[in-house]
């Protein structure tokens, strides 16, 4: 039994992971510095199909229907840097999408970019991609600033996509 476990392979571990921004943010700035200050979970989002129930004579039967239902958003965690590079990059970021001082929002096309997930192997490999496309800032959140901890401000981004891939 032991070597048919063994033999299965090594686990893909939930710890190794990298966020990439292939072509960078609509904004510009330092796409490196959000992936390697990412030090906290990410969840890839979950896919959902439309359902619905038929009842008849008392028997249930559900059904799916030719439609998404996956809810298009992610939020996730970055740490802040010192110099607050980070926040200003995807502040800018942001702003672009929607300016609430300005009352200006620039055109999607103008604002939406392709994020990735790799996951990687043991040897910190790629050995899997996942792609949410046109994806959108819609929500950039500062944390908590607090005297009583040593820790780091992050910043909560949300972002809603086209297609997880």
């Amino acid at each position: 039994m032991v070597d048919s476990i063994l033999s299965l392979g090594s686990d893909a571990l939930s710890n190794q992971f990298k966020l990439v921004f292939p072509n960078g943010i609509p904004s510009g700035g330092n796409t490196d510095a959000i992936s390697l200050r990412m030090d906290q979970s990410f969840d890839i989002p979950q896919q959902t199909i439309y359902k619905y129930d038929i009842d008849f004579r008392g028997a249930k039967i559900t059904k799916t229907g030719k439609k998404e239902e996956t809810d298009k958003t992610v939020t996730f965690n970055v740490r802040l840097d010192d110099q607050w590079v980070v926040y200003d990059d995807l502040n800018a970021w942001f702003k672009m999408t929607y300016d609430p001082v300005t009352n200006v929002a620039l055109p999607d096309l103008l604002v939406r970019t392709t994020m990735e997930v790799h996951a990687l192997n043991s040897a910190g490999e790629t050995s899997k991609v996942f792609k949410l496309r046109n994806a959108k800032m819609t929500d950039l959140k500062i944390g908590t600033f607090d005297n009583s901890t040593g820790d780091p401000i992050r910043l909560e981004i949300t972002i809603t996509y086209g297609t997880l891939e």
